[in-house]
């Protein structure tokens, strides 16, 4: 069972969470969860840890709420980096995000000062994406040994004909302020 948007946030940006939410109201809103990380424990990590994409709304305030538990958390939380999104929020860059909690710097990144169109495609083109469980992620290098003599058929990543990405363009779009302010 698979839900779609995980936002993670905390308190000052509870705004820009729903924000987030309203934009894919008309998409399934159901399979959209706001969770603040003041409320985290290890205990939520296997129901969070099934969603297609989780955004970060990465704000200083949440930089400064960052305690170990909380880092810890979201090293566990916040991969595949490629199912990861972090909303850069009163922030300059991820620079602080990447010092605090050691995740891998593949994240896809969004500004607060992109229009909602920019936030919709992002999210939706990591939802869509042939999606890859974060308790079953492994590098493909691992599976290539040195000492392999005889070739290996490179991974397929075709998407099928049926699969969700490709009918993204009859989604609905519901109509939003371009800009909302990070502070």
């Amino acid at each position: 069972n698979l839900d779609d948007l995980l936002v993670i946030y905390e308190e000052e940006a509870e705004d820009w969470a729903a924000y987030m939410r309203s934009i894919f109201q008309n998409d399934q809103p159901e399979k959209v969860l706001l969770y603040n990380l003041e409320e985290s424990t290890i205990e939520h990590l296997p129901a969070l840890s099934c969603y297609r994409c989780k955004l970060l709304i990465l704000s200083q305030a949440l930089l400064d709420l960052l305690d170990e538990m909380k880092m810890t958390f979201l090293v566990r939380l916040l991969h595949p980096p490629d199912n990861v999104v972090i909303l850069l929020c009163g922030v300059e860059n991820s620079d602080a995000l990447y010092e605090l909690v050691p995740i891998q710097r593949a994240c896809h990144e969004l500004f607060a000062d992109q229009d909602a169109e920019d936030y919709f495609s992002v999210i939706s083109q990591v939802i869509y994406q042939r999606y890859v469980p974060a308790d079953s992620y492994i590098a493909y290098e691992e599976f290539v040994t040195p000492d392999d003599s005889e070739e290996k058929e490179e991974p397929s990543w075709d998407i099928p004909a049926n699969s969700p990405s490709t009918e993204m363009e009859k989604i609905s779009v519901l109509v939003l302020p371009k800009r909302m302010s990070c502070e």
